[in-house]
C-alpha cells in the first residue's frame, strides 16, 4: 500500500545489480496496491522507490525524513509477500 497520489512504484535490488537503469516498475492493481514479479532467485535484498531515481527512496513509517532500510525476501517463504 502506498500513500494517496502515488502514480508509480519501482523496485531495485541486488537481483538487478543495484543498477537504477534496470529498476522494475510495479503493476498498479485496482485496489491501489502494486505488484512485482521478481526473476527466479532464491533470496533478494531490495528497496522501493517512487521514481527510477536514487533520490526517491521509500521512507521510514515513523519518520518521513529517514530512508527505510533495505528489505529482504527469501523464496518460498516470502513468495507472496505483502509489505
Amino acid at each position: 500500500t502506498v500513500p494517496a497520489g502515488t502514480a508509480q512504484v519501482f523496485i531495485q535490488g541486488d537481483f538487478l545489480g543495484w543498477d537504477m537503469e534496470k529498476a522494475m516498475e510495479g503493476v498498479k492493481n485496482e485496489d491501489g496496491t502494486y505488484s512485482f514479479t521478481i526473476p527466479m532467485v532464491m533470496s533478494i535484498e531490495y528497496r522501493l522507490y517512487n521514481k527510477p531515481d536514487w533520490g526517491y527512496p521509500e521512507v521510514a513509517e515513523d519518520d518521513a525524513t529517514k530512508e527505510r532500510p533495505n528489505r529482504k525476501a527469501v523464496y518460498p517463504a516470502d513468495a507472496n509477500l505483502a509489505i
